[in-house]
C-alpha cells in the first residue's frame, strides 16, 4: 500500500466501492493505518479499529496466531535507518488476528465479512521483517498471506486438506530446525500410524513411519533427508500423521 497519509478520501472511497461491490482482495499495511483512517469508513471495513499510538521501540518480534500462518514462527522486526518507530496499536472489531508482537498487542488481521470479501490489515511494514541467518522466510510468509487473499498455492492449502483434530496433539521441535526435528505425540490405543513429510508442492519426500505402533508416548526423527539419502533444501515442508481415520499435519521449517 502507498505510504501513510497518501490515501485520500477519493481512494478511499474507490478502496470501499471495490470491496463492497466487487469481492475485492486487499492487503493494506503501514505503521500509522489506524491513524490516518480514524473516523474514516475504511476501518469498518478492514474490521478493526484505531487503540492509540505505540511507543517508541515497541515492536521487536512478532509471532503467528493462526496455525495456517507458519505458527510458532516468529519474524524479528528490524531492517531499514529506524525499524523501530511507532506502531499503531489496533483492536479487532471483527477480524481475525493473525501475528501479535512479542508485548501482546495485535498487529496483523485478516477479515472476510460473510464471505463479500478479503482483508489483511498490518500495522508492521513487511519490509522491516528480518530473515533468518541462512534463510529467507519473508516470500514464505507473503506466499501465506496471498493464499488466504486468493485462495490459492500450494502450503495452506495442502494443510488445510490434511485437516486437524484437537484431541491428538503433536509437538515438532526444535522449529525451525537444522540437524533433526522430533516429531511427538500420545495415541490411546494400538494403531495403523502413518508418517509422512512433504515439499511444499505437496510430494512425499519423506516416510518416517508405515507400522502398527502401540498406544503411550511416541517420538520420532527426521534428518531432513529424503527417502533416498538425499539432503533436500533448505525451506518449508509438512509433516502428516494419519491414524484410525484421522489426521495431524503442521508446517516445519528446516534450515541448516
Amino acid at each position: 500500500m502507498t505510504p501513510p497519509g497518501t490515501v485520500n478520501a477519493t481512494d478511499q472511497a474507490r478502496l470501499v466501492d471495490y470491496l463492497n461491490n466487487y469481492n475485492g482482495n486487499l492487503y493494506i499495511e503501514s505503521t500509522k493505518l489506524g491513524y490516518d483512517h480514524f473516523g474514516t469508513s475504511m476501518m469498518a471495513q478492514f474490521g478493526i479499529k484505531f487503540q492509540d499510538h505505540g511507543d517508541v521501540y515497541e515492536v521487536q518480534a512478532i509471532e503467528s496466531k493462526d496455525q495456517d500462518l507458519l505458527a510458532n514462527i516468529n519474524y524479528v522486526y528490524a531492517g531499514g535507518d529506524s525499524p523501530h518507530y511507532i506502531v499503531d496499536r489496533l483492536i479487532p472489531t471483527g477480524a481475525t488476528l493473525l501475528y501479535s508482537s512479542e508485548d501482546n498487542y495485535q498487529r496483523i488481521f485478516f477479515y472476510n465479512p460473510d464471505d463479500q470479501y478479503k482483508v489483511i490489515s498490518s500495522s508492521v511494514v513487511f519490509g522491516a521483517l528480518k530473515d533468518g541467518d541462512s534463510l529467507s522466510m519473508k516470500p514464505y510468509l507473503m506466499a501465506e498471506m496471498i493464499n488466504y487473499l486468493m485462495g490459492s498455492g500450494t502450503t495452506t492449502s495442502l494443510f488445510e486438506a490434511f485437516g486437524n483434530t484437537d484431541e491428538f496433539a503433536v509437538s515438532a521441535y526444535p522449529n525451525p530446525f537444522s540437524n533433526q526435528i522430533n516429531i511427538g505425540f500420545d495415541l490411546q490405543q494400538g494403531s495403523q500410524v502413518y508418517i509422512r513429510i512433504y515439499d511444499h508442492s505437496g510430494r512425499v519426500v519423506k516416510e518416517l513411519v508405515n507400522g502398527q505402533l502401540p498406544a503411550g508416548n511416541h517420538s520420532f526423527t527426521w534428518n531432513g533427508q529424503s527417502n533416498t539419502g538425499f539432503k533436500l533444501d533448505d525451506g518449508l515442508y509438512v509433516y502428516k500423521i494419519e491414524f484410525d481415520e484421522q489426521v495431524r499435519s503442521g508446517k516445519i521449517v528446516l534450515t541448516r
